[in-house]
């Protein structure tokens, strides 16, 4: 079963005091209990998830299902690609498809882009989501030709995933399959499906997942799909279709500006606290430099000063050895 990882906990301080504990408390520490775990089981799936390929073009397309689901997408269906073999790399969300297809086969990739072309002169879609990260093929090739007067155009987007959002899909996954099999535990709860769903959506961790923003589910900064860019058979921006390279088609989110390593941690390190409400600061710092070896123990020092100074996490006994200083969630109020 996937469980709450425990922490080292630092001994209750010898001194009279009483720690006020608000209404929500339990709230927040369950928030924070997933918050912990999502971290968790990222790292362990950043272990065995180091290549999207490893994963098939349908998996993908499924836990991709999973999270829009978990998103409350609305109008959301599949296949898209009915009565053929691309079924289950395709769904649709009102009148938005989207297919995933990593397959390396040309011939593959070519039936897939006829498959498209039947598609897009059946209906009129507002946008279509082509998913995939693996090379196009030779220019000269009938698939690739397919491919560029399908995404010559506005509303037809080609976008390369990034692994990190594969992997931040395959957490999902993986904690979703447990709550399914009432073996997930958060904190001191066992949540079903339902209950997962609703943590995850209330903690928003899901709005890191670059994939998730270029598609525009988790915020406003993804590929503009509106008629303002063009009229709906106008090519982009009047590209020469004929000379420019395969990049001037594909939006790539592998050099996508990430959420810096530094508020990672910070918000790590808060929660970290909440879920044991008092730790010991240097435990707490030890912590931070195990969970992110890319930063130097300075700055996991810098990163709880903030924290300090913002007056989300209190230091108690500033005046006391490092070594004995002790860091709450809480402020502390003597009797």
């Amino acid at each position: 079963p996937i469980d709450s990882p425990s922490h080292p906990v630092s001994p209750e301080p010898d001194i009279n005091v009483s720690i006020t504990p608000p209404a929500v408390v339990q709230v927040s520490q369950t928030i924070a209990d997933l918050h912990i775990l999502w971290h968790q089981e990222l790292q362990k799936v950043k272990q065995t998830l180091t290549r999207i390929s490893q994963l098939s073009s349908p998996d993908l397309l499924w836990r991709l299902r999973e999270v829009l689901e978990l998103l409350q997408i609305p109008d959301l269906y599949s296949p898209l690609l009915e009565g053929t073999k691309f079924a289950s790399y395709s769904l649709a969300y009102g009148t938005i498809g989207l297919i995933w297809v990593e397959d390396s086969h040309q011939v593959t990739f070519y039936h897939l882009m006829k498959a498209c072309q039947k598609l897009l002169a059946r209906k009129d879609w507002t946008g279509l989501y082509l998913l995939r990260a693996e090379p196009l093929g030779k220019r000269t090739s009938k698939a690739y030709q397919i491919y560029r007067r399908i995404f010559a155009y506005d509303h037809y987007v080609h976008i390369q995933p990034d692994l990190e959002s594969v992997q931040q899909l395959e957490t999902y996954h993986r904690l979703l399959n447990a709550a399914s099999g009432q073996e997930l535990v958060v904190g001191r709860e066992s949540p079903d499906v339902n209950t997962l769903q609703n943590l995850l959506r209330e903690a928003q961790i899901l709005d890191r997942c670059v994939l998730l923003k270029m598609l525009g589910l988790v915020s406003e900064t993804g590929v503009d799909l509106s008629e303002e860019k063009g009229a709906q058979n106008t090519e982009k921006n009047d590209r020469d279709l004929t000379h420019s390279d395969d990049q001037s088609l594909v939006f790539s989110i592998q050099n996508q500006t990430e959420i810096p390593v530094n508020q990672i941690a910070k918000d790590y390190l808060l929660h970290l606290l909440i879920t044991q409400q008092l730790m010991g600061l240097k435990v707490l710092i030890k912590q931070g430099c195990l969970q992110f070896p890319q930063l130097t123990e300075p700055q996991v020092e810098a990163i709880v000063e903030s924290l300090c100074q913002a007056e989300q996490i209190y230091l108690l006994n500033p005046n006391d050895r490092k070594v004995e200083q002790l860091v709450s969630c809480r402020p502390l109020f003597h009797i």
